[in-house]
């Protein structure tokens, strides 16, 4: 199978989002390292790295159009620690120029970060 690789800005897109769990505040940046695609197949290299001082879980990836064909979950994230991850997703249809990647974490807490391929 031949993969092009795209690289995302400069080799690396950071997100830092913040999740909220109950009361208390978590911090989870989420870089794409980078991406690969053939036809409506696009491969996400992720870097999940957590400051806080609890163990976070990444317990499923969701983008709207597309199944994750793919992944390697449950995703846990030990405090001051980073995570990498491969996630492949297929689209329905053409891979679109722009999306949104939703991560679930602990009981139910999303993050969302912007893609664009």
């Amino acid at each position: 199978m031949k993969r092009r690789a795209l690289v995302f800005g400069l080799v690396a897109w950071p997100f830092g989002v913040a999740a909220h769990s109950g009361h208390e505040e978590r911090d989870l940046a989420i870089e794409v390292i980078s991406s690969q695609r053939e036809g409506n197949e696009l491969l996400l290299s992720l870097a999940l790295t957590n400051s806080t001082d609890e163990t976070v879980t990444a317990t499923e990836f969701y983008v709207f159009g597309a199944r994750v064909k793919e992944q390697s979950l449950p995703l846990i994230i030990p405090a001051g620690g980073t995570k990498t991850t491969d996630v492949l997703f297929r689209f329905t249809t053409k891979i679109p120029d722009q999306f949104s990647l939703l991560i679930l974490v602990g009981q139910g807490e999303r993050i969302e970060i912007p893609i664009r391929p």
